[in-house]
C-alpha cells in the first residue's frame, strides 16, 4: 500500500491506498505528529500489527520521537507503508519437555515429549491458522485464536484439557 502525502504548510494529508487502488484512509496529520503514530494508523488501515514507512528509497525511523515535519517531503511525495510480518515465536517453559512455535501465518507446530504437548497432530484443524498467542505450562500449552476461543493440548493434569472451562472460553 502507498501513503500519498499532499503537503501544505499547515497540515499534511495522509492517504492510504490499498493494492487494489482504492483509498482506505484519508487523514490530516499536523507537522508535529510522531511518525510512530502515522505508522500505527497505516497498520490499522492495512489490518496488520506493524509496518515500515518508506520514502525516497529509505526506511523512515519510527523511533526517537521523529515527526512528520522532519521527513522534509515535498508536496505530493509518497510514503509507502509495507506490512511487517509477525516473527516466529518459540514457546517453552523452564521445566518443559516440549516446545511450541507460533508461525507468522498464525499456525502452531509443537515438538518434544508427546505427553507434554509436543504433538499437535490430535487437533490439526484447530491449530492451522488464526492463532494470535500461545502460552505453556511445564507439560501443556494453550493457544488463543483471533475469535477469542482457546485451544489447549498436552497433559490434562497440567492444563492440556479445558474441561468445563471450554464453553466460557469460546464465547
Amino acid at each position: 500500500a502507498k501513503l500519498a502525502r499532499n503537503w501544505t504548510p499547515a497540515m499534511p494529508v495522509l492517504r492510504i491506498i490499498g493494492l487494489s487502488g482504492g483509498e482506505m484512509l484519508v487523514e490530516d496529520f499536523p507537522p508535529g505528529t510522531p511518525l510512530a503514530e502515522v505508522a500505527r494508523k497505516a497498520a490499522d488501515a492495512l489490518g496488520t500489527a506493524r509496518v515500515y514507512l518508506v520514502a525516497r528509497s529509505s526506511i523512515l525511523d519510527l523511533n526517537g520521537g521523529n515527526i512528520v515535519e522532519g521527513t522534509n517531503l515535498a508536496n505530493g511525495e509518497t510514503i509507502t507503508a509495507i506490512a511487517r510480518p509477525r516473527p516466529l515465536t518459540i514457546i517453552g517453559t523452564k521445566f518443559s519437555k516440549a516446545f511450541a512455535a507460533l508461525k507468522p501465518d498464525g499456525s502452531v507446530v509443537a515438538w518434544g515429549d508427546l505427553h507434554s504437548g509436543g504433538d499437535t497432530s490430535l487437533m490439526p484443524a484447530s491449530l492451522t491458522g488464526n492463532v494470535i498467542q500461545v502460552a505453556g505450562t511445564s507439560r501443556a500449552f494453550a493457544a488463543v485464536k483471533t475469535d477469542g476461543s482457546v485451544v489447549a493440548w498436552g497433559s490434562d493434569l497440567d492444563g492440556g484439557e479445558l474441561g468445563s472451562a471450554r464453553t466460557s472460553l469460546e464465547h
